[in-house]
């Protein structure tokens, strides 16, 4: 089973929901969802953030150990354009918030060994909904 983490703020999680189920989502599949305020921005500064960090690795191991069809095998990382970074002690630019990503999928790899990480970040405008995906295995980002 799939694990998507992303931001649970209510000005944008149905939206970036929606996003989600539409374009991320295969027919039918049946996910599970880990939502916090920031989402997955704890993986990429563990240090700022340390609690949230450890709080989503605990989740994540927890799952791994699930029974059969339950049992957590990829995790999905969704970023967006998200107010939490005001909690970040430094200025963050668009470009810091796209390397963000990379240095989540770092942080998970680093930590969590045997599961398949994806990552993406929302990069919709308007009503056109599209998001970059950051391949781990490179640490690369592919449109």
């Amino acid at each position: 089973m799939r694990l998507f983490v992303y931001c649970s703020d209510p000005r944008e999680a149905a939206d970036l929901e929606r996003k989600i189920n539409q374009k991320l989502l295969k027919p039918g599949e049946k996910i599970t969802r880990l939502t916090l305020y920031g989402g997955p921005i704890p993986f990429a500064h563990p240090r700022d953030l340390r609690a949230g960090a450890e709080s989503f690795l605990e989740q994540i191991r927890f799952g791994m150990k699930m029974p059969g069809e339950f049992q957590i095998t990829e995790v999905v990382l969704v970023f967006h354009d998200c107010g939490f970074y005001a909690n970040v002690p430094f200025s963050v630019t668009r470009q810091t918030k796209l390397h963000d990503v990379v240095r989540a999928i770092r942080f998970l790899r680093k930590h969590i060994h045997r599961i398949k990480i994806r990552a993406y970040y929302d990069s919709s405008v308007g009503d056109k909904i599209s998001f970059i995906r950051y391949r781990a295995r490179r640490l690369a980002c592919a449109n």
